[in-house]
């Protein structure tokens, strides 16, 4: 996948071509309840897929808590949220924080390495720690 990303100018550059595989707009709700982006290799890269409700129609409680996580997850992907938060480019982590993939080391912001290290969703788990020790060294030179 190191591929379709490359280092330009200091940021990360995706020249993937994708294409839409699947698409269903219901006009009377006016918007998609499906719709898939994939890639070149037909690996899904975006999905939305939920189940039109007419008016008047009516879910059970227990209907509702079941969909609530994977109304949740559409709900990111409908604002072009990414699948993942971060990736590994040429041997270095990178994070997708303010609508842009950038490199966490070359992250100097006190405020945005916050926001990583006390990540309670779990989308920066995997860079977490390393955030909270940049923030505290970054603290300490203050």
């Amino acid at each position: 996948m190191d591929d379709e990303y490359m280092e330009k100018n200091g940021k990360i550059a995706c020249y993937a071509k994708f294409r839409v595989a699947e698409m269903e707009y219901d006009r009377e709700l006016g918007r998609f309840t499906k719709f898939t982006v994939i890639d070149k290799n037909g690996n899904v890269r975006f999905k939305v897929a939920q189940q039109a409700q007419k008016q008047g129609v009516e879910q059970s409680k227990s209907a509702a808590n079941t969909n609530s996580h994977a109304e949740q997850q559409n709900a990111a992907q409908a604002k072009s949220e990414p699948a993942e938060y971060v990736r590994k480019y040429q041997g270095n982590d990178c994070v997708y924080v303010m609508n842009k993939w950038v490199f966490l080391d070359s992250i100097n912001n006190g405020a945005v390495l916050a926001i990583i290290a006390t990540d309670a969703e779990g989308k920066y788990s995997a860079v977490k720690e390393k955030a909270a020790n940049m923030l505290a060294k970054l603290k300490g030179a203050a």
